[in-house]
């Protein structure tokens, strides 16, 4: 599947260029999944103001790559929480349940893209409220399943464009 392979090369590649320390807090993951959120939210809305569609074959490619990048940040996220601790196999089980679940939208106009992207933003907005207020500690989350859930709910988000795109 199209998709799948997109998303994994985007995990070869975050794990080549953007190296997180073991042992990375909380706060350093969910800042590695919000910031691929933000660059396409910002790249969407440059593209909708430009009046470009996604059916064009550049502005297609460019969402494709930028939520398989959303995907493998989340990915390498949940890895940190899942049972077994991050490995390959851990992301690829991830993967192959987010795939196998494919939930996500067609990704049929920017507009839909868009409307992945909020739903990405509020999916990550319970761990952000919990740095906030600190009741999720930055070392070991308390609530490791919610945590997990929220960047499952991403991944799910952003594979469906990929999956809608590919």
């Amino acid at each position: 599947m199209a998709a799948i392979r997109l998303v994994r090369r985007g995990i070869l590649q975050a794990e080549e260029k953007y190296l997180v320390q073991p042992g990375a807090s909380l706060g350093v993951w969910f800042a590695r999944v919000q910031e691929p959120i933000c660059v396409a939210c910002r790249v969407t809305l440059l593209r909708l103001s430009e009046g470009r569609r996604l059916g064009e074959q550049d502005v297609a490619a460019e969402q494709a790559g930028l939520h398989a990048d959303i995907c493998a940040e989340a990915i390498r996220a949940a890895a940190q929480l899942w049972p077994g601790g991050p490995s390959p196999e851990t992301r690829d089980e991830i993967l192959a349940l987010v795939g196998a679940r494919n939930r996500g939208t067609s990704a049929v106009a920017l507009s839909d893209v868009l409307v992945a992207l909020v739903g990405c933003t509020a999916a990550l907005e319970p761990i952000a409220n919990g740095l906030r207020e600190e009741d999720l500690p930055m070392g070991e989350p308390t609530d490791r399943g919610a945590v997990t859930a929220c960047l499952v709910e991403v991944i799910d988000l952003a594979f469906g464009v990929v999956h809608g795109l590919c």
